[in-house]
């Protein structure tokens, strides 16, 4: 069935189901843009109808339009959440909002920062830019080589964890296992614990 047109639907989360359902399904008779656009209408910094035209443009080549998109995006992801990294992406922005070429603005957030992953995404980036290649790929393997040390850092803290508990088996279970075993052994062959003790 034929969806309603944009101005019919009640929501901004319908409107963005809907375009993502036209665009996965190549509706014949509907645009997904179209959609989107209606909710950004209604609420210009909406975060996942500007990633999914950001995106439009992107496949498009329009390249101008796709980042107009994603910053959008990114200012209303980073207002959302409290903490360095949203205050990093915020600082960024702003300063190519000034006017500082996009490639400065990037140099800048890795100088600001010394993780490993945040200099892979600035390399990433500007080496897709430089290369006029898609970066979503590499974006895609870097998130991927993110979980993988992330998953190996929970591994090492883990193995760091079992001499502990160890220990702690070993200082308390072991004595205590040995005394209720003894204890059931007395009490099993019912032997007169005066006789073993002196009594």
């Amino acid at each position: 069935t034929e969806p309603p047109p944009p101005a019919e639907i009640a929501s901004a989360d319908e409107l963005y189901i809907t375009g993502v359902h036209i665009e996965q399904y190549r509706h014949a008779t509907r645009a997904p843009e179209a959609y989107w656009q209606e909710a950004l209408r209604r609420d210009p910094l909406d975060s996942r109808c500007n990633n999914a035209l950001g995106l439009w443009h992107l496949r498009r080549g329009e390249f101008a339009a796709a980042e107009r998109h994603f910053r959008r995006a990114l200012e209303r992801v980073s207002s959302m959440y409290a903490g360095p990294w949203s205050d990093e992406i915020r600082i960024t922005l702003r300063q190519m909002e000034m006017g500082m070429s996009r490639r400065q603005a990037f140099d800048e957030l890795r100088r600001r920062n010394e993780s490993e992953q945040v200099g892979q995404f600035v390399t990433a980036l500007q080496q897709g830019e430089e290369l006029g290649s898609p970066i979503a790929e590499t974006l895609m393997q870097i998130a991927q080589d993110m979980r993988r040390t992330d998953a190996q850092n929970a591994r090492r803290r883990a193995a760091r964890a079992v001499p502990k508990a160890t220990g702690v088996v070993t200082t308390f279970m072991i004595p205590a296992t040995m005394i209720l075993l003894m204890a059931g052994l007395l009490l099993g062959t019912r032997v007169d614990a005066g006789l073993l003790f002196g009594d």
